[in-house]
């Protein structure tokens, strides 16, 4: 199947969206599609998806070096999942310093628990502060946690106001787009990090 490169990418994603993951791959790695930095990204998370790190580090680098700035923290994704932490925080902190508003958040959960870099609360609060200017809601969440552990019953009921309204935003964010960036990792991050 022939396709111009302007075509690549939207039928890819929705293959992708529809969990067609080789369908994605195939197109995006496809003659046709495969200097499209947004198809090369696309088929490094359809391979992320299927837990074939290496393969989307390829992708990620390939979409990183054309200046795609998501492939950045793609690639500290997947040197995460594979367990170089200092690879990790490194593509994060570079994707952060592109300002890449979801970047923020792991490097200040990184820094929160010492995985990769010395525990640093200060430094954890700085980038979860970024994170949560940038609109990422996990970040809010976890500002108000801090919040909460360092203060007595009066800033927690405080906070609650603060914690309903992070909740609210991220329901209605998912109700119009579950793959929405500012909540796409609600189901995992307390895992990765608490």
């Amino acid at each position: 199947m022939e396709y111009f490169e302007s075509d690549c990418w939207s039928k890819a994603h929705k293959r992708y969206i529809d969990g067609d993951l080789d369908g994605a791959i195939e197109i995006c790695i496809s003659k046709e599609c495969s200097e499209s930095s947004d198809c090369q990204r696309l088929a490094a998370w359809a391979f992320y998806s299927k837990n074939l790190y290496d393969m989307a580090m390829h992708y990620f680098k390939i979409a990183a070096a054309k200046g795609d700035i998501e492939s950045h923290f793609g690639i500290g994704c997947a040197c995460y999942a594979l367990g170089d932490y200092m690879m990790a925080i490194d593509s994060f902190s570079r994707a952060a310093e592109l300002g890449y508003g979801r970047a923020y958040h792991w490097v200040g959960g990184m820094y929160m628990n010492g995985i990769g870099v010395p525990m640093k609360y200060w430094k954890a609060v700085y980038f979860l502060c970024l994170g949560a200017d940038a609109g990422y809601l996990i970040s809010q969440r976890w500002l108000i946690s801090v919040e909460n552990k360092r203060g007595g019953i009066f800033r927690k009921i405080f906070n609650f106001p603060r914690y309903l309204s992070v909740i609210l935003r991220g329901a209605i964010i998912a109700v119009k787009n579950p793959k929405d960036e500012r909540i796409i990792d609600v189901p995992n991050a307390f895992d990765r990090f608490n």
